[in-house]
């Protein structure tokens, strides 16, 4: 019986013992799969954050480019209004000019004259029907075209011109002191200029009336949030500053008595100067101490760790 026990004690010995070696195997092997997991997941923040990154980086981009488009579209756009040209000839025109040197604002300029120099030529000014016709252009018949068209026929006539004199004399008569500013433009003649117009197609920065109206009723839209933004500002101020004002007259008044009595007795600043330089001292020598006191705690606490080793040591 006392064998039969004992062999039993022995079989559940190592029974267990086995259970056991199994069982810190399968936890050697869960302690790997959740390093693993753990790695995993940092590598899928660390992911997370860069996609993160790029992401409000992309859209930050996005928003500039959205906004330079709006505000090149508005600027067309009212132009547009100003002028009667259309967005899409406008922004041709953008383009070549500024490939030339001349700016949006001198087309502008350019065109005010040009319209006033074809009322004068139809009102019966001899120097501006003389200068129509040395272009061979009939004035009758530029005055019934679209402004656009105006502009474009007259410059392209500019523009093949030899006579460079001539060319300059009439640049200016006609388009006014922004016709200097045209005169790169123009010296491209009439197929370099219309190679410029077509690039600007090809590079996409024409609008169309659409997208220049679209550009500017983003733009508007802007400027009113950012009106109503200011207003709401103001009405807060409105509202803070009267109290703002009502608390600094309140210690105004209160600090009238001290400052009287500090004129009063002069020997009181010196003394506040004195102990001002005195607080000074003992802060800094405070700053001092407390640094002490900070080694001193370091240092008892590492002869306290070898008393502890020694005693271990000796046991």
């Amino acid at each position: 019986m006392a064998s039969e026990i004992a062999n039993l004690f022995v079989t559940l010995s190592a029974n267990t013992t086995d259970f056991a070696d199994k069982m810190q195997g399968v936890d050697k092997s869960l302690g790997k799969l959740q390093r693993s997991v753990d790695s995993t997941g940092q590598n899928f923040q660390k992911l997370g954050l860069k996609f993160a990154a790029v992401g409000g980086a992309m859209l930050g981009s996005l928003g500039l480019l959205v906004d330079k488009y709006s505000e090149a579209g508005d600027e067309i756009a009212k132009m547009s209004k100003r002028t009667g040209f259309g967005a899409e000839s406008l922004s041709e025109l953008k383009y070549a000019a500024g490939m030339s040197g001349a700016s949006l604002d001198d087309l502008e300029t350019a065109t005010k004259k040009m319209s006033k120099a074809i009322i004068d030529a139809n009102s019966g000014s001899k120097a501006m029907i003389d200068n129509f016709d040395a272009l061979g252009l009939n004035v009758t018949a530029i005055r019934d075209m679209a402004p656009e068209e105006q502009f474009w026929t007259i410059a392209y006539a500019l523009a093949d011109m030899e006579d460079q004199t001539l060319k300059t004399t009439l640049a200016q008569d006609l388009f006014g002191k922004s016709g200097t500013n045209m005169l790169p433009l123009l010296a491209e003649g009439q197929a370099g200029i219309a190679s410029l117009r077509q690039e600007a197609h090809e590079l996409n920065v024409v609008y169309s009336d659409e997208s220049a109206a679209a550009a500017e009723k983003f733009q508007d839209s802007k400027e009113r949030l950012t009106t109503a933004m200011q207003g709401i500002g103001a009405t807060i101020a409105e509202t803070v500053m009267p109290k703002i004002t009502e608390l600094i007259n309140s210690l105004t008044e209160k600090l009238k008595p001290a400052m009287a009595w500090l004129s009063e007795h002069p020997e009181m600043v010196d003394a506040f100067v004195k102990f001002g330089a005195i607080f000074l001292a003992g802060g800094t020598l405070m700053i001092g101490i407390a640094q002490a006191l900070k080694a001193f705690k370091l240092i008892r606490t590492a002869v306290m760790g070898f008393q502890l080793l020694w005693q271990s040591y000796k046991v």
